[in-house]
């Protein structure tokens, strides 16, 4: 047999970029169209003056419009985390009996008390048990039984603090936490990382382990008299300074530095049960960078527009 089959011009990398290159287009759209709306993926709270969770001034500067701009091998990491969680859909749809709604089709809206701006927010995946409709018995609708926050860790540091301290991260906490009340049903915070590697030299020495492994961890999510609290895979409660008035709180302050020109105190990097966590947060925050810098409120607003056009 004399086969000839000429090589291609065109290359799969190529269309790989240009199709994330049109996603990226069709997102910053869309997110232009929510400017002056917060988002429940920026959920924090507000406990007698400590910020827990989102960096208030990371927030702001979302909810006026700008954030930090992302390299193009960041969106790596993007397309790992929807895959992520195509594949807890595929798995729940075979496993759950009711039926499954996903992000856009059970969103969460509210409105900042004493203002006129929305919180907004799209939950990963809810499970839904189906019901009767009221005066149709032959008639079906979905009833939400129970949340589930997705979280994808990409890298080793990452996967520490969840798998070897069986800890999970302050903002997811709070995230899932936000979802939950305003949904009034429990919440499953869980964890997945596809990382194999050596661990940090000081994470040999704490938990006397060579190398992290692929896992998955879960932390359950309730509430008791008005306060969160979770529980882990080994039925240890962790109680939390949480509320859902402190939610409130966090969001009602996003809104009046927008509107008084002023920029909250530094963020304490507190953990969800009120102890501080040992790593400063303005190492990691670009926005507080920037207002170590300058404490001026129309200064910092300007070097953030600088900062998410890229200079």
């Amino acid at each position: 047999m004399s086969l000839t089959i000429p090589p291609t011009d065109l290359s799969a990398i190529q269309l790989f970029n240009k199709g994330t290159e049109i996603q990226t287009e069709a997102h910053a759209s869309q997110e232009h169209l929510k400017v002056g709306t917060l988002r429940g993926g920026s959920s924090g709270a507000l406990v007698n003056g400590e910020i827990y969770g989102k960096c208030t001034r990371a927030s702001l500067a979302r909810y006026l419009g700008y954030q930090e701009p992302k390299s193009p091998d960041s969106y790596n990491f993007f397309d790992a985390g929807y895959a992520s969680e195509w594949t807890w859909e595929g798995k729940l749809k075979e496993s759950w009996p009711g039926t499954i709604l996903l992000e856009e089709e059970i969103p969460i809206s509210w409105t900042v008390p004493g203002t006129d701006v929305k919180v907004t927010g799209r939950p990963d995946i809810v499970l839904c048990d189906r019901v009767p409709v009221d005066g149709y018995p032959d008639l079906t609708q979905p009833k939400p039984v129970l949340g589930i926050e997705l979280k994808a860790i990409l890298a080793i540091n990452s996967s520490v603090g969840v798998a070897l301290e069986n800890k999970p991260k302050t903002d997811h906490v709070i995230q899932a936490a936000h979802y939950s009340w305003q949904l009034g049903i429990p919440w499953i915070l869980a964890y997945s990382w596809n990382v194999k590697g050596p661990v940090p030299y000081w994470a040999k020495k704490r938990f006397d382990v060579n190398e992290i492994t692929p896992g998955k961890r879960e932390f359950k999510l309730g509430w008791e008299e008005g306060r969160l609290f979770y529980t882990d895979e080994t039925g240890r409660r962790v109680d939390t300074v949480i509320t859902a008035t402190a939610i409130e709180d966090y969001y009602r302050l996003i809104v009046d530095m927008a509107e008084n020109k002023t920029l909250y105190r530094d963020h304490g990097n507190r953990d969800v049960d009120g102890s501080v966590l040992p790593w400063a947060h303005d190492r990691y925050c670009k926005f507080c960078q920037i207002a170590n810098k300058s404490r001026d409120y129309d200064e910092w607003l300007d070097n953030v527009i600088l900062m998410s056009q890229g200079e």
